[in-house]
């Protein structure tokens, strides 16, 4: 009786947000992968297979076996639930020309911080927490006036492109002058300090 043959060992590699132009195997230039550039030239390759560009149905497809029409999962899912109304993961307002600085984290996948008037852009990675440092010089007044727009607010976005729920996930941020900042400052300092009115 033969003895029954050991079973391979598989190792499944599912890269979230990278593109097939991203890898060195394929041709890519942009980052050095030289790690999945081994993988490639020392395993076997699937070059031609149908592929689905997105985190949440690509995993919902390895689990079921089954296209993403035929399980139904078609759009990034499972982030966190929106916040409470009136939540703020951020202050509402920053000094004009001093400096600031946010501390990035993600719960769920990789997110993206940006606002576009100030030059910045960061993604948020999952087990990370990113600094993020930059002045903003233009107060939201001053902005409007150069706009003509007087409804003009600097957004907070997440600029990922995986899914609907990226795309969703915005703020506001108001940048005021130094003596605006410091009264705002001051009212948010005597809220904290006010005795708890349910205690």
């Amino acid at each position: 009786m033969r003895a029954q043959p050991d079973r391979p060992n598989i190792l499944l590699i599912v890269g979230d947000d990278i593109g097939y132009e991203a890898v060195g195997a394929n041709g890519g230039t942009s980052y050095e992968t030289p790690t999945l550039d081994r993988l490639a030239q020392t395993g076997l390759r699937f070059t031609h297979a149908y592929a689905q560009p997105l985190c949440s149905p690509t995993r919902a497809s390895i689990l079921t076996g089954k296209y993403s029409a035929r399980h139904g999962i078609t759009s990034a899912t499972g982030h966190q639930p929106p916040q409470a109304p009136g939540y703020s993961f951020l202050p509402a307002t920053a000094p004009a020309n001093r400096p600031v600085i946010i501390k990035l984290r993600s719960k769920d996948v990789i997110h993206s911080f940006g606002v576009p008037e100030f030059r910045v852009k960061q993604d948020a990675i999952p087990g990370l927490t990113i600094p993020v440092w930059f002045i903003p010089n233009v107060t939201t007044e001053e902005m409007r006036a150069r706009k003509g727009n007087p409804d003009f607010q600097y957004e907070i976005a997440c600029a990922q492109l995986c899914g609907l729920g990226h795309a969703r996930m915005r703020g506001f941020v108001t940048v005021q002058t130094a003596d605006e900042f410091q009264k705002w400052m001051e009212g948010e300092l005597a809220q904290q300090s006010a005795p708890d009115p349910f205690q």
